[in-house]
């Protein structure tokens, strides 16, 4: 009896095809997980933006304030804040156009108010926002009431 010579060929080509399918599992998982992780540093950052000028804007009404109460207390409704400083009043007192960057909304909502203990018009609350889509709208809202405190 002769013999018989088996081939492992075929075993060898069903090994090939399931480590190409491992290695490519493994290659789009790392893909996905980076963009992923490169997309939630973009909001972050973004975010981080957002955060430094809602803050500035908020700086800048108080800079307004400390010069004088009487000026400060005209600037009432919703107020557009461009990035290097410029003020304008909101045309329907409720929207603003990107002004910072060409992908940020700033505006300062300015709301004339009164303390219980102290006369009229001695308290403005001041609503600082910055809006960005990203895709979805988002926002950072900073509110402080400021008094005439000089």
């Amino acid at each position: 009896m002769k013999p018989v010579h088996r081939t492992n060929s075929g075993q060898s080509l069903v090994e090939m095809v399931v480590a190409i399918g491992v290695v490519t599992m493994l290659v789009t998982g790392i893909i996905v997980a980076t963009t992923m992780s490169l997309r939630v540093a973009g909001r972050g950052q973004a975010k981080s933006r957002a955060v430094k000028y809602t803050q500035e804007a908020l700086e800048l009404v108080r800079a307004i304030r400390n010069r004088g109460w009487d000026n400060f207390i005209t600037y009432d409704g919703l107020w557009c804040l461009t990035k290097d400083g410029t003020w304008s009043k909101s045309l329907d007192n409720a929207t603003c156009n990107p002004n910072v960057d060409t992908i940020y909304t700033r505006s300062v909502r300015f709301s004339l108010g009164t303390s219980a203990t102290v006369p009229p018009y001695d308290v403005m609350t001041v609503v600082a926002t910055v809006a960005w889509a990203d895709p979805v709208e988002r926002q950072v809202v900073l509110e402080t009431t400021l008094t005439q405190w000089q």
